[in-house]
């Protein structure tokens, strides 16, 4: 027996004996109330431990995992299993970021970290997405963990039984996330041959390599089959209060009952939900005021409690659900004996014997579930008897989870080191207007000098190149180069890339050169999966791993990602632009069949973006029945960022994708629907773009933005996107640059002004419109005044018993922040010495900066202060004033900050 009541398990067990188990989940038992795969992964783990595996849980909510470590209830829960032998730990504070693949992210850097035998996931909320696909994709310290997915529902299957609409883009993505996590396991635990069928019957490719096991864990003390209710006058509707669970059966049955139910008891256990934006708890009160019985809802039980009060209370438990996989509750309530009826309209049926079946499971249905309770209101009801042997539950699940899992062989990963170093490498560079043949030239001199002399360059340019140019750029490169133009066709492409059928292909742009990890990481991909047909990496921020940090950063600690991509799927590929980082090594074999593929902008003969380029490729891949995949494990420690213009590139190729990809017959009602969703989520992205792009231009030039720069008829606004739609973009820059910066000379344009403004952040316009700010000790009216036309910020010192006068900005983000610039004067009326002082404040309270300065009456001068570390998200910044001397009086000692700025690198200085 362990300290949380555990089991003991037969020796005729199978050993998990020496082996290191993690236990992914995000929901957990005594943290969440009411849920069975909570139930279940605290089980199993206890389980595991009393059998000798080293067992780890990952708690990874996606909303309370980085706070709730520091909870007494969560100290207590890890203290009691740490006793039993498991180890509770967290993923990394998700704090402010509730993103499915942030999540995944972390829980496969932590796996990474710690390299267990055996991992198990649930498919639900796609927490192995990333482990799983770095598996894939040979990441070799994942190569000997088995990937364990236990079937508990999708989200998909899920939100159709409770008939909740699918409205975004992003739960589109949660969708294939689950899906992907079923396909790409080592082996698939399901707890019914229901999960099963039902994720064949919708598409899946559901693994060779599958156990179906009943989770007889949770059986662990013996039912009394014996025992009988000759009276029923306790109705007890158990599970969360939502449609998928029969909520909506169980009250139209009780109008049905409402003649019977007089002296009756009528109780909802479980968990709320929202129906239609309201709780259900809320509406079952309404549904309930006319039954002539007593109505209870309990919402705050967990499961231990939750069986005690059916158990002690002589209860009837109802669980007739529209749709369940295999229902925990019903082995609970045969381990505890309490009688039940159920839907037999899922995995249920499976648990119980044969010959109890008719008695205990109903159709899901008001007239059904009525009239199975009528009977028993005259008959009374008996315990139903389970399907499997109760007494050994436990020792027999463990002996055919060991079994199905001893014929998983780890994935060797092959040494293919000698093929790798003789493998032809060519690289695809991009090379749009403003980057000139010397950026060109040095971009190639890096692939040669990181690939070797054998390597073969096309540079694809918007431009014509001259030929003595194109002459004298080839001649000093030790390897083989060429120049197209964008319009060339494929065919041609072909021609100048290497024949070898073991050569890869990079393609990227000129100031984006792939690191050569992933080149070596993509070439063993292709060998052991070929059906990959090209690889991607993520990307971390810019101002990640600088020089003088790169020695001291910790490998295994999850680098600081600034998009996370998806993986080979066709859903995700439609509907998300973020299936590239701007790079993807591919290869060359795949590459050369793609002879639909165009670089350039037909209309206006323009280098399409590169992410845009990619995504097509992406597509094609796709279309000719190849993956490409991200490789999570890989961080490219920067990414070259293009300024997208506000239309969406990819709308036509998305139009004309959706009969290759789904092989829907052109005209075809299902051709038809698939277009108009199309055509919706492609307006909507479109306008997404455009007002981001608008945004932007506000956000930059502020206060130079002209009135007519809004959208409606004959704005500038309008002629920009309409410049931009037709593919014009530097016609919509010029016409940026003519109405908003009449100062800005010919040679500068709207994109290089962006980059150059990108987080430069006036604190006086902050200030203004009140945004993150907060005064501290600024008590009189008269303690601070904004004076528009100079944009200083004056302020007044208070007395010594006040405290120091500050004004807080909060949440900026200053990862490409380099310094803070103003100017501070004192008007030669004050009385004596003001002290200014700046405090910079970063998320982590050792990096944390105070400088002060201290004029006299009438001193004033510009003053720069470099960020040194604090420099990330989430950062605060104070000014503050207070007299030089303490004991002065510091009457008439007003004094401005004059315009504060957060500047970038190379950040143009405002004119005043």
């Amino acid at each position: 027996m362990n300290g949380l009541g555990g089991v003991d398990i037969s020796a005729s067990a199978l050993q998990f004996a020496d082996k290191s188990v993690c236990v992914i989940t995000h929901e957990l038992a005594g943290l969440d109330q009411n849920g069975g795969i909570g139930t279940y992964c605290l089980q199993l783990s206890r389980v595991l431990a009393d059998n000798g595996a080293k067992v780890e849980i990952l708690y990874a909510d996606e909303r309370y995992s980085g706070y709730r470590k520091n909870l007494p209830k969560f100290r207590e829960i890890q203290r009691k299993l740490s006793n039993a032998g498991v180890k509770l730990s967290t993923i990394g504070d998700t704090t402010g970021n509730l993103d499915r693949l942030y999540q995944s992210y972390q829980v496969m850097a932590h796996l990474r970290q710690t390299q267990p035998d055996i991992a198990f996931f649930s498919e639900s909320n796609g927490a192995g997405f990333y482990s799983l696909i770095a598996k894939r994709t040979g990441d070799i310290r994942l190569a000997s963990t088995t990937m364990c997915i236990v079937a508990h529902g999708s989200t998909e299957w899920s939100n159709a039984c409770n008939e909740i609409p699918l409205r975004t883009v992003e739960g589109v993505n949660i969708y294939e996330m689950e899906r992907r996590c079923v396909e790409l396991a080592d082996v698939l635990v399901s707890p019914s041959s229901f999960m099963v069928d039902k994720y064949i019957q919708s598409g899946w490719t559901v693994p060779e390599n599958r156990i179906i096991l009943p989770n007889t864990i949770l059986a662990v003390e013996g039912a009394n089959p014996s025992k009988s209710l000759s009276r029923i006058d306790n109705i007890t509707f158990f599970g969360r209060l939502e449609t998928r669970k029969g909520l909506w059966v169980f009250c139209a049955a009780m109008d049905r009952l409402r003649p019977h139910l007089r002296g009756k008891t009528v109780t909802f256990l479980g968990k709320p939900a929202i129906h239609n934006g309201v709780s259900t708890e809320k509406i079952v009160i309404q549904r309930s005021a006319s039954w002539p019985c007593r109505v209870s809802i309990i919402t705050n039980y967990d499961s231990d409690r939750a069986l005690s009060y059916l158990a002690n209370n002589a209860q009837l438990a109802v669980m007739p659900s529209i749709e369940d996989n295999s229902p925990s509750v019903i082995i609970e309530c045969m381990s505890k004996g309490i009688p039940f009826v159920a839907s037999d309209a899922g995995g249920g049926k499976e648990l119980v014997k044969a010959s109890d079946r008719s008695s205990v499971f109903v159709t899901p249905t008001a007239a059904g579930l009525a009239e199975r309770l009528g009977e028993f209101f005259d008959s009374g009801c008996r315990v139903a008897k389970p399907s499997y042997d109760q007494t050994n539950g436990v020792s027999t699940y463990l002996q055919k989870l060991g079994s199905g899992l001893s014929k998983i062989r780890p994935r060797q990963v092959r040494n293919a080191a000698k093929k790798r170093n003789g493998r032809p490498l060519n690289y695809i560079l991009l090379a749009g207007r403003k980057d000139n043949f010397e950026q060109v030239a040095a971009a190639a001199r890096d692939v040669f000098n990181s690939c070797g002399p054998g390597t073969k360059v096309v540079v694809v340019s918007e431009t014509a190149v001259a030929p003595d140019i194109a002459t004298e750029i080839s001649r000093k490169m030790p390897g083989k180069m060429s120049f197209v133009s964008c319009d060339c066709r494929m065919d041609e492409m072909a021609r100048l890339l290497s024949k070898n059928s073991n050569s890869m292909t990079v393609l990227s742009r000129v100031n984006q050169i792939v690191i050569p990890d992933l080149v070596k990481r993509a070439g063993e991909c292709f060998e052991t999966r070929p059906v990959v047909a090209g690889v991607t990496a993520m990307v971390a921020n810019a101002d990640y791993e600088k020089p003088d940090e790169r020695q001291s950063q910790d490998n295994d600690q999850p680098k600081p990602v600034a998009d996370f991509l998806y993986s080979s799927s066709p859903m995700m590929m439609l509907v998300s632009g973020n299936s590239n980082a701007g790079f993807i090594v591919m290869q060359t074999k795949r590459f050369c069949e793609l002879s639909e593929l165009s670089f350039c902008i037909r209309s206006s003969m323009t280098l399409k973006d590169v992410r845009d380029v990619i995504h097509e490729i992406v597509l094609e891949f796709l279309c000719a029945g190849n993956d490409v995949e991200p490789v999570p494990d890989i961080v490219m420690p920067a990414v070259s960022q293009e300024v997208r213009t506000p239309t969406f590139d990819l709308i036509n190729v998305l139009r004309s994708a959706l009969g290759k990809i789904f092989g829907y017959e052109a005209g075809s009602d299902k051709e038809l629907l698939a277009r108009l969703a199309m055509e919706v989520v492609a307006v909507g992205m479109r306008e997404k773009r455009q007002s981001e792009y608008l945004e932007k231009v506000r956000n930059i030039l502020r206060d130079r933005v002209p009135p007519n720069y809004e959208i409606g008829s004959g704005s500038v606004s309008e002629l920009v996107l309409i410049a931009s739609a037709l593919s014009h973009r530097e016609t919509a820059n010029e016409l940026v640059m003519k109405a908003c910066l009449p100062d800005l000379k010919s040679a500068k344009d709207i994109d290089s002004h962006i980059q150059l403004q990108i987080n430069s952040i006036a604190l006086f316009d902050a200030l203004k419109k009140q945004l993150n700010v907060k005064s501290i000790n600024l008590s009189h009216k008269w303690s601070m005044r904004l004076w528009d036309e100079d944009r200083k910020i004056e302020m007044h010192p208070n007395n010594q018993s006040e405290g120091r006068a500050s004004i807080e900005f909060g949440s900026l983000d200053l990862r490409k922040a380099e310094k803070l610039v103003c100017g501070i004067s004192i008007p030669s009326t004050a009385t004596n010495a003001v002290r200014f002082r700046v405090d910079v404040i970063s998320p982590r309270i050792t990096d944390v900066l105070c400088e002060d300065r201290v004029l006299a009456p009438g001193e004033s001068g510009a003053w720069e202060i470099g960020l040194g570390k604090c420099r990330s998200i989430d950062c605060r910044i104070i000014l503050s004033v207070e007299m030089a001397d303490p004991t002065a009086d510091p009457a008439h000692c007003f004094v401005h900050w004059i315009d504060p700025q957060i500047r970038a690198t190379n950040s143009p200085e405002r004119k005043r």
